[in-house]
């Protein structure tokens, strides 16, 4: 019974990551960026909606997330918050471009990247309830979630955008790591924490 649990758990995070990508594929704008690949593309090749001529020399607003699920029983439920809140992002006012993708499957880092007209209607998406219900859940279904919102003056590639991320980023959940930019506290095992 202990390997059958194994075989089916692995099969699991497997339907979960080809849902995953199923998800991005079905976008309705600018979606289809392979997320194995060195994510070179821009972020948005062809705009569902245009800048108006006042607003076109403003810079972009970029926000983007990072979440890593807690294991595959957690995927099911954040895989459908998730969902949502990208359909939700996709026809919100102002938004130009909306992924979401990990390179390293259910297991890995969850991206969302969005781009807005302004940081106002980034703001006014946040309090939509797709978004607020997402936020709800986030420590039941995560174990680090890492955020950080930007401007600028180009639509920035996903590596631009994950780069910014990583090193300008604000960790809100889980412990703090590294490999995603993170100060890690030094330890000193002699020492009590009060005189870390």
């Amino acid at each position: 019974t202990f390997l059958h649990t194994i075989h089916t758990n692995e099969r699991l995070l497997a339907e979960m990551n080809q849902h995953l990508k199923t998800l991005v594929d079905s976008g309705d704008h600018d979606s289809s960026t392979d997320t194995n690949s060195a994510g070179s593309s821009t972020l948005l090749d062809e705009p569902r909606t245009m800048p108006s001529s006042t607003t076109a020399s403003k810079p972009y607003y970029i926000s983007v997330t990072g979440l890593i699920v807690k294991g595959w029983f957690s995927a099911p439920r954040f895989i459908y918050l998730s969902h949502l809140a990208h359909q939700d992002s996709m026809h919100a006012e102002g938004n130009l471009s909306s992924k979401t993708f990990s390179k390293d499957g259910v297991t890995g880092v969850q991206h969302t990247i969005t781009v807005w007209e302004s940081k106002k209607a980034m703001q006014k998406f946040m309090r939509g309830d797709a978004h607020r219900n997402a936020m709800k859940s986030m420590k039941d279904v995560s174990n680090y979630v890492k955020v950080h919102g930007y401007f600028s003056e180009e639509m920035p590639s996903v590596d631009e955008a994950l780069e910014q991320w990583k090193n300008q980023g604000r960790r809100v959940h889980g412990e703090p790591n590294s490999k995603y930019g993170d100060i890690v506290p030094e330890a000193y095992p002699d020492c009590s924490e009060l005189e870390q």
